[in-house]
């Protein structure tokens, strides 16, 4: 039956899932960004999908954060309200997957153990679940065999995990070659598994409508680059006398714990400030 059925070409499937993945991890490193910003109190922002910004917050409110991350991945996975169409129902399904992961991920390393275990435990859970249920979804126009599930795995999660650990390797963001290897193998892991037979309706099967998303991730993930910078990163700090992009440094953690954030100086020190920082604090 599924022989007869319209399936899109597996170049657009390919850049529509890189195209979300990219656009919920960015979205994923902008709330943990906000967070820190009200957490803190101190406008330095810096929200890239290969990196976070400074951190010094308290690790019992980084550990709700890590609940609240785990919480919002388990509500998108199960209910999110979408409507039937293919790419509708996959970006669900991919929100859950890096809230899962990068969300968690970013946070759990920071939390206290009996914060971080459980959730990274259900976070692990959550993300498999997701991606079966991709695979379900994508069983409505393919046969998925072992084959065409590791072909699957091959256009949708490869292409962006390399992309994402390779930017993470280039800002020296060890955490985030981490996540990406993680993104990359619990996919891997699951098209192992035979997913749940459901067929189901699902409109636009042939992706039409890729062009939004795929500008929005350029554009996404093309500006952080240029504003934060990769390897050399930089940062926006507001202050009551306006706002400037300075040089920052991103974080090199030497265990999970010390997964801090300002490089080698005490936060709030003098030194590890700017003037335009200390006026404004």
């Amino acid at each position: 039956m599924l022989e007869f059925r319209p399936r899109p070409p597996l170049w657009r499937l390919a850049l529509v899932s890189a195209s979300q993945i990219l656009v919920a991890v960015w979205l994923t490193s902008l709330a943990i960004a906000a967070m820190e910003i009200v957490a803190m109190q101190r406008w330095i922002f810096y929200a890239t999908p290969w990196g976070v910004g400074a951190s010094g917050i308290d690790p019992q409110i980084i550990g709700i954060a890590t609940v609240v991350a785990c919480a919002l991945a388990a509500i998108a996975l199960w209910l999110w309200p979408t409507r039937q169409t293919l790419a509708t129902r996959h970006f669900a399904h991919v929100v859950a997957q890096v809230l899962a992961i990068y969300g968690v991920g970013r946070l759990a390393p920071r939390a206290p153990l009996m914060y971080s275990a459980p959730t990274l435990v259900a976070a692990i859970v959550i993300a498999f679940v997701a991606e079966r249920r991709v695979l379900s979804l994508l069983g409505n126009i393919f046969a998925l065999t072992l084959r065409t599930r590791l072909e699957l795995w091959c256009l949708r999660i490869a292409p962006v995990a390399g992309f994402l650990g390779a930017m993470s390797w280039l800002a020296r963001d060890i955490l985030g070659i981490y996540l990406a290897c993680a993104f990359a193998a619990i996919p891997f892991a699951v098209a192992f598994v035979e997913p749940p037979k459901r067929f189901e309706r699902v409109d636009d099967l042939h992706l039409q409508r890729i062009a939004k998303i795929a500008i929005v991730a350029f554009i996404l993930i093309a500006g952080s680059a240029a504003l934060f910078g990769v390897r050399d990163a930089r940062a926006i700090v507001v202050t009551p006398r306006g706002w400037s992009i300075e040089p920052y440094g991103l974080r090199r953690p030497q265990s999970p714990l010390s997964y801090t954030g300002v490089p080698k100086r005490r936060l709030g020190s003098p030194q590890s400030i700017s003037s335009d920082q200390r006026a404004f604090l």
